[in-house]
């Protein structure tokens, strides 16, 4: 029966989405977590541009591409949601301010509370107000993807630091639950519904009224991230949340807001999204990368720096476990205040065995 299985995909969802944000809240260091919020710049700006920019470059990628309400109002609701839980897997990945991205993703999923819905009702009904009496949108699966985020977060981080040595294996299964949920996501948009019509068959202003948002969001919010004086590495995240959005939640609503072939139509687009941020995401990160603008050095082998814990710890310091290769002295005074005991830091992370001077002290 259709219906079961739809109810039982829209289950898997929420419990892959909350084990994916668990495992990777797990992963952060409290303190440091705490001490995004008490800084408060990233966040702001972070704010900034997932609730102002994206929905504005969704807006008017819809009145450029002229998109049909299916499509139209689908692309608006998913540059109106707030992060995508996966954006946090990406910034873990490629080595951006894990500790800013989870902080973020809770302040986005509270903000949206408020600016989901209200984004919602402005973009769409000013794009289609001849289609007022026909658009439905279901508040409640909004809400429940939200209170799953935040009880994830929350339950992540209480989780990690009082089991800190389980938080490999908790780090593990966020990874495998993304990866789960990703393929979960296509299978059901392409194949699952008979009259299920491929990505690969739509019109180019489809394609291209999709990706347009996306690609710009990135790059304008990485842009203005600098411009407002954040750290390359938090930089990097803003620019991830910005562009990865909970595509979880437009697809929910598409789901619910249409029948039959409409809803097959309105749900390939979320699927469309999630990989143009994926493979936005992937190639802006790698270039970054090897200009310095992560955590791990930019010398360090692709599959290291992807797989090995470069986040910092509490001393600001990205962090290097035993055979790992550890920063260079360029990285690292790029991201070490430019003090006598920040320099005395370096040295000792550099040379273990070295002994410090009272004079040097």
């Amino acid at each position: 029966d259709e219906a079961q299985r739809d109810l039982l995909v829209s289950v898997a969802s929420y419990v892959l989405l909350f084990l994916l944000v668990f495992g990777l809240s797990g992963t952060v260091e409290l303190e440091a977590f705490r001490a995004q919020f008490r800084e408060k710049k990233g966040i702001l700006i972070g704010v900034i541009c997932q609730f102002i920019l994206l929905p504005f470059c969704g807006f008017c990628s819809v009145k450029i591409f002229d998109l049909p309400p299916i499509y139209g109002i689908t692309l608006l609701i998913v540059c109106s949601s707030p992060g995508g839980s996966y954006s946090n897997f990406w910034c873990s990945v490629v080595n951006a301010d894990l500790a800013l991205s989870v902080a973020m993703t809770t302040v986005s999923s509270l903000v949206a509370m408020a600016a989901l819905p209200l984004n919602t009702f402005l973009y769409v009904h000013t794009t289609y107000q001849a289609h007022k009496g026909s658009v439905k949108i279901n508040w409640v699966s909004m809400g429940t993807a939200l209170g799953v985020v935040m009880a994830a977060v929350a339950g992540g981080l209480v989780v990690g630091d009082r089991f800190r040595r389980l938080q490999g294996t908790i780090h593990a299964l966020g990874n495998a639950s993304g990866l789960f949920l990703i393929l979960l996501g296509l299978i059901y948009s392409s194949v699952s519904r008979d009259n299920s019509e491929p990505l690969w068959s739509r019109g180019w202003q489809f394609y291209a009224a999709t990706a347009v948002p996306c690609l710009v969001g990135l790059l304008s919010s990485l842009l203005f991230s600098r411009l407002a004086g954040l750290p390359r590495p938090q930089s990097l995240s803003v620019c991830i949340e910005t562009c990865y959005q909970n595509t979880g939640i437009a697809l929910a609503v598409a789901l619910s807001m249409f029948s039959g072939a409409d809803a097959s139509l309105a749900a390939g687009l979320p699927v469309f999204y999630q990989m143009c941020q994926m493979a936005f995401i992937i190639v802006t990160s790698l270039i970054l990368f090897k200009f310095g603008w992560t955590y791990a050095p930019p010398g360090t082998p692709i599959t290291q720096a992807a797989f090995k814990k470069w986040q910092p710890g509490l001393s600001g310091v990205p962090q290097a476990g035993p055979g790992q290769l550890g920063p260079s002295p360029s990285h690292v005074r790029m991201l070490t205040p430019p003090s006598s005991n920040g320099l005395n830091n370096i040295r000792a992370m550099q040379h273990p065995t070295m002994q410090l001077s009272p004079s040097s002290v």
